[in-house]
């Protein structure tokens, strides 16, 4: 019989940013025709910015459960924290 040792693992200040993908940018492609309704969740509560293609708007995400809500055409999306 064997014994396995488990070890507690505690992310410091600086790992937890490093490897946080909600304040960081954002990008995806999307198809489709028209106009479409994305939900974005576990991004950083406050102002976004969003790009589609060649156009950019600002919209913000919700304190609780960091839920980005916007419509724009198929394309390429970029989502960027405001200030950055």
């Amino acid at each position: 019989m064997s014994s396995t040792s488990s070890k507690k693992y505690k992310k410091s200040a600086t790992q937890k940013e490093c490897f946080s993908v909600e304040k960081i940018a954002l990008s995806f492609t999307t198809e489709g025709e028209g106009t479409l309704h994305y939900y974005v969740s576990g991004v950083a509560a406050g102002s976004w910015t969003v790009r589609v293609g060649s156009q950019t708007q600002t919209v913000t995400a919700t304190e609780e459960g960091g839920l980005l809500t916007f419509s724009a055409p198929a394309g390429s999306v970029t989502l960027t924290p405001a200030g950055r």
